[in-house]
């Protein structure tokens, strides 16, 4: 049930190649950080195995963040394509999702942003982080996403990282994800109404 690494960073563009691509980060030494907040109406929890998840529930707001370097080397080496990996301990996202919380687990940073500039007959915008944590009395969780797709091609004019947030309504689709591991699985589903730079 859980997604596989090539289809969460994808989030419907076809990279077959790119699988061999997402190596450890090549951020430069000392590289500034850029945080962008996120705020998320949850529109579906799907928890077939009745766990304990709080009181999160469909209508109610998720807030949170992440952080990157945008001075972080893109490893792909295709021009509409671009896989931006980060390891390090500063970088990663967080999500407060009512009475519990998720964030990529600092002690093993797994965080990768990748961007596709009309590939595949689509822009897309994707932030994935595979190693998570979570506060009790919640779950944990296994995979966290935020892709952004747009099919009419608009919403990008390049595969550059920069330091500004996506402008939500540029893009047709802006879905923030949070799942269980393979042994926990639930899933929280919601769209991003607002992204915003905030250092």
């Amino acid at each position: 049930m859980r997604k596989s690494r090539l289809v969460v960073l994808t989030v419907g563009v076809s990279l077959l190649a790119s699988v061999g691509l997402l190596a450890p980060s090549s951020a430069v030494a000392k590289p500034k950080g850029v945080t962008i907040s996120l705020t998320a109406v949850v529109d579906i929890v799907d928890n077939p195995n009745g766990l304990t998840l709080g009181d999160i529930a469909p209508g109610d707001v998720i807030t949170g963040s992440y952080t990157y370097n945008p001075q972080t080397k893109d490893i792909s080496p295709l021009n509409e394509f671009g896989a931006y990996p980060h390891n390090e301990t500063r970088y990663g996202i967080q999500l407060n999702l009512g009475s519990f919380s998720v964030q990529t687990d600092p002690a093993n940073v797994d965080f990768q942003i990748a961007i596709a500039n009309n590939f595949d007959g689509s822009d897309s915008y994707s932030v994935v982080s595979f190693n998570n944590v979570g506060t009790e009395p919640g779950p944990g969780a296994g995979i966290i996403s935020w892709g952004l797709t747009d099919p009419t091609q608009t919403a990008l004019s390049n595969a550059a990282l920069t330091k500004k947030a996506p402008l939500v309504s540029s893009w047709q689709s802006s879905q923030l994800e949070v799942e269980g591991r393979d042994d926990a699985f639930y899933r929280i589903r919601s769209h991003v109404t607002q992204a915003v730079e905030v250092a």
